[in-house]
């Protein structure tokens, strides 16, 4: 059995190196419980 989120983040800004922290840091914190899941972030241009 599998299970699994999909969460659809817009940020604003042009830097990817920042959004990409940003985005790591809202994951880490937020989005996903990191003692029993991991995590994957993709970008779309």
């Amino acid at each position: 059995v599998r299970q699994g989120k999909v969460f659809d983040v817009e940020l604003a800004g042009n830097d990817r190196t920042s959004a990409e922290g940003a985005l790591k840091e809202a994951c880490d914190r937020l989005l996903a419980n990191t003692v029993i899941e991991t995590y994957k972030v993709e970008f779309a241009e």
